[in-house]
């Protein structure tokens, strides 16, 4: 591509990302979103739908076996005594609400190389930012329910856990400083149903031996949605 086109192509890529004032098109004064496309065929897209449901039951197997684990094998993991009873907490039915399974095509198949639930990410570009994109270029979306998909089950997840309480606080969170992160929480948050307040990290207060506040500190917060990592 010569300079022309080159020069082209970034207003174009300027204009038509500029219509998504919520995405994060660039990151850290990089690219990060593309004005392209990779094709896929449909049966490519149905085996990757087939594995990742056949690796997500793998996983919540794993979870239930674990949970029944003797302590000292927690221990060997390197979990402290502390955490031993919230491993084995279950507050919801389902073992996790949003789990991106992450593959790459191999010359002998897909390999899957980890699964990240803590922090998700790549929910708002597959779910929302690529049926976009695919009506730009006049293609057919491979996700294209999948946004009513996840909204059903966010929603599901939410009502189900706050059932029978009096206006329960929900909050939607993550480190406010982060763009990626807090657009992806801010994304999710439009696609739950209820009434939700969108805080922080930073401004949320935590009371000892009493409970997790909102900024002022008059609302106890009862259910609360992370956009976080567990290791910072």
């Amino acid at each position: 591509m010569d300079n022309a086109n080159l020069q082209n192509h970034r207003i174009k890529r300027n204009e038509v990302y500029n219509r998504l004032p919520d995405f994060w098109s660039d990151l850290q004064d990089s690219y990060y979103a593309l004005l392209d496309y990779y094709p896929l065929t449909e049966s490519e897209v149905e085996e990757i739908h087939s594995i990742t449901e056949q690796i997500g039951k793998i996983y919540d197997k794993t979870a239930r076996l674990m949970r029944q684990l003797p302590d000292d094998i927690f221990y060997m993991l390197g979990y402290s005594k502390e955490i031993v009873p919230y491993l084995r907490h279950k507050t919801i039915e389902s073992e996790g609400i949003i789990r991106r399974i992450d593959l790459v095509h191999t010359e002998d198949g897909w390999k899957h190389y980890e699964c990240n639930s803590d922090t998700p990410t790549f929910i708002m570009e597959t779910h929302h930012v690529n049926g976009y994109i695919t009506d730009y270029f006049n293609l057919k979306n491979p996700n294209a329910d999948c946004e009513m998909k996840l909204s059903n089950g966010i929603n599901h997840v939410v009502n189900k856990s706050i059932k029978g309480l009096d206006e329960p606080i929900i909050v939607f969170t993550a480190h406010g400083d982060h763009e990626e992160d807090w657009k992806t929480v801010k994304y999710i948050q439009s696609l739950y149903n209820g009434k939700s307040e969108l805080i922080s990290l930073e401004d949320l207060q935590i009371i000892e031996n009493d409970g997790l506040y909102t900024p002022a500190g008059e609302e106890s917060i009862f259910y609360i949605v992370k956009l976080i990592q567990l290791n910072t």
